[in-house]
């Protein structure tokens, strides 16, 4: 009788513990293993922050996730108020969209901050700068003749150039985007110039890089614009390739990074911006990544041949280039049917 009352009672508080465990709340504990120590935005291509953020986890120990997009996708981030809800740190970024947002952003500033170039950051400290790039034509030599070798940005409205231009979608690449205001500004009639390059381009336009530098060099588009970076690589190893820096000026687009005010984890954060300025990185942007450094000591084959734009009036040409352009395809689709 006492076993089975003992036998009742050991049931009882099983159950019991079952029912207190099953309405108790869950902790920290139990979170998925693969919950990130760090989130991160990128406006750069995957063959650029993929080898970064490898050798950042590899030194830290720490899982890090990222996710890619433009300057349009930041923009309504941070519009709907659920940036830190989402990331800690934005990398790669446009110095004008960092400027633009900078109540977006937390003061921080990297031991390394003495080591970079004047002007390559912040002056008020809300973010640090990572590379810079610059555009240029670049031909394919077996197609191009020494006579029809352009010039410059105006050189792409010449007649005898219509779909012959290898360009990436502006609306997916904010280095393309950069671009298509640089050559814009340098004309005379920047929206008439906009209307004049569309019509001069085959669509699809490409998505990556890559696919427009293998174009050229292929010969599938005798001319387009990729980075003087690229495009000396490419010569180097023997391509029958070359480029010009359009005679009508050029700017140098910088990019950086910075830590979102609010965010979940500061400290792992601000660990890797200090990494993306490290030496070790700053090289690996010149010697394996095709960027140009921004970091004093740093060698690169290619200096900086342009001043850095105004951020504020760079966000505003960009807009009004970008909603020309949405205008222009959406133009030129409707005409398609």
């Amino acid at each position: 009788m006492l076993r089975l009352s003992i036998r009742k009672l050991y049931i009882c508080l099983l159950l019991l513990g079952l029912s207190i465990s099953a309405c108790s709340p869950r902790t920290s504990a139990i979170l998925p293993p693969d919950t990130p120590d760090l989130t991160i935005f990128t406006s750069q291509e995957k063959s650029i922050y993929e080898p970064i953020i490898k050798e950042y986890q590899e030194r830290t120990g720490y899982k890090v996730h990222v996710e890619a997009g433009t300057f349009q996708d930041l923009k309504q981030y941070i519009e709907e108020n659920t940036l830190a809800d989402r990331y800690d740190v934005v990398f790669g970024i446009h110095s004008a969209d960092l400027e633009h947002y900078k109540d977006s952003w937390e003061v921080y500033e990297s031991p390394d901050a003495a080591s970079l170039f004047p002007n390559a950051s912040s002056s008020h400290r809300l973010w640090t700068g990572f590379c810079s790039i610059q555009t240029v034509i670049v031909y394919n030599t077996k197609v191009v003749t020494y006579r029809e070798v352009p010039a410059g940005w105006e050189s792409l409205l010449d007649p005898s150039w219509k779909g012959r231009i290898a360009f990436l979608n502006p609306e997916a690449s904010d280095i393309y985007s950069a671009a298509l205001v640089c050559a814009s500004q340098a004309s005379q009639n920047p929206g008439e110039y906009l209307n004049a390059f569309s019509r001069n381009l085959n669509a699809p336009l490409y998505t990556s890089l890559e696919e427009v530098n293998q174009a050229i060099t292929d010969g599938q588009y005798s001319l387009g614009v990729t980075l003087d970076t690229l495009a000396e690589q490419l010569k180097s190893e023997g391509g029958e390739i070359n480029y010009i820096y359009p005679k009508e000026g050029n700017y140098s687009q910088l990019y950086g990074s910075a830590l979102i005010s609010g965010c979940k984890h500061p400290g792992p954060a601000k660990e890797f911006i200090d990494f993306t300025v490290s030496k070790d990185v700053q090289s690996l942007l010149s010697n394996k990544l095709n960027r140009l450094p921004i970091r004093k000591g740093v060698h690169s084959a290619l200096a900086v041949t342009g001043a850095y734009q105004d951020s504020q009036t760079f966000v505003s040409l960009r807009k009004e280039a970008m909603d020309n352009w949405q205008s222009l395809m959406k133009h030129t689709v409707e005409e398609g049917r």
